[in-house]
């Protein structure tokens, strides 16, 4: 029986160490979001039903303010997300 328990015990650590250190990361996900992010201070969350005073010079241009709700997405999302952003021509980077 404590040879079980040990192997047990064994077994899991061996798991652990696999999953955590020696496997590689999955490629569904962002390794690094947080180094890609690019002014995340001027990121403003605003509660439902708030509308900013000022628009866009882009978005009064084309007569209507665009509003976007962005989840969690994978990398296979990204292109899709892209081009939603390319259509609002908010510029570079």
């Amino acid at each position: 029986m404590r040879a079980l328990f040990l192997l047990l015990v064994l077994a899991n650590i061996a798991f652990y160490a696999w999953t955590r250190h020696l496997a590689g990361p999955d490629p569904a996900t962002d390794p690094s979001p947080l180094r890609r992010q690019i002014d995340p201070d001027r990121l403003r969350i605003l509660p439902p039903g708030e509308v900013p005073q000022r628009a866009k010079p882009a978005a009064a241009a084309a007569g209507a303010a665009a509003c976007l709700e962005w989840g969690s997405f994978t990398l296979a999302d990204a292109p899709r997300a892209q081009a939603a952003l390319a259509r609002l021509a908010l510029g570079g980077r």
